[in-house]
């Protein structure tokens, strides 16, 4: 177990450089995932961390865009390793402030993801409101019909109809909005669901 010296802290992080330096994006990603719980207990190492999380993040997603990939495909291939590491990265990136703006688009994303998962892959309501406090953070970082949809689903689950209606709805005109004919079709059909109190899954 690690104690709190600052000694401890060097040699956490240059280990953690060292690992990351030899292993592909995803298993940096990995394995900044198993220090999480460490590093929400420790500011100064934070920092660093987060930050390199982010630029693999941003790797990834240049990656996905240069091989054609949607958002969607890409967060579906980082569902693969997810399973692992999802309540670490979670609690690290909702229990966490001060954020710099230029990451809202990467936090909301990951909290995003996080929670789709979870309410695609789990049925317990303990798994499924954490998935919840995920969604409404992600919200806090950036309101995309993504994670509106998301969001809206999960109130459903709890049954805050009202709260799904009204997030299903705004997922449904941003769409339009934005000409997105597809997302605003599925959206439109998931709406007419929560007014009918339907099965959503």
């Amino acid at each position: 177990m690690l104690d709190d010296s600052l000694a401890s802290r060097t040699i956490l992080e240059f280990e953690l450089k060292h690992v990351l330096s030899e292993t592909d994006t995803l298993d940096r990603m990995r394995v900044l995932a198993q220090w999480a719980n460490y590093v929400l207990r420790e500011p100064d190492v934070c920092g660093w961390m987060t930050t390199f999380y982010f630029k693999c993040t941003r790797e990834l997603k240049q990656q996905a865009k240069a091989n054609g990939q949607t958002i969607e495909e890409f967060s579906a291939e980082l569902d693969e390793t997810r399973p692992e590491f999802a309540e670490l990265i979670g609690t690290l990136f909702s229990s966490m402030s001060g954020w710099e703006a230029r990451y809202y688009e990467e936090v909301n994303l990951w909290l995003n993801s996080l929670a789709w998962y979870t309410y695609m892959q789990d049925k317990d309501d303990v798994s499924l409101k954490k998935a919840l406090n995920w969604s409404k953070r992600s919200l806090d970082f950036d309101e995309n019909h993504y994670s509106m949809d998301t969001c809206a689903r999960l109130l459903y689950h709890f049954g805050e109809f009202e709260q799904a209606e009204a997030w299903m709805q705004k997922a449904v005109d941003m769409a339009k909005e934005n000409e997105e004919s597809q997302e605003e079709e599925g959206y439109a059909s998931t709406l007419q669901q929560i007014r009918k109190r339907g099965d959503l899954r």
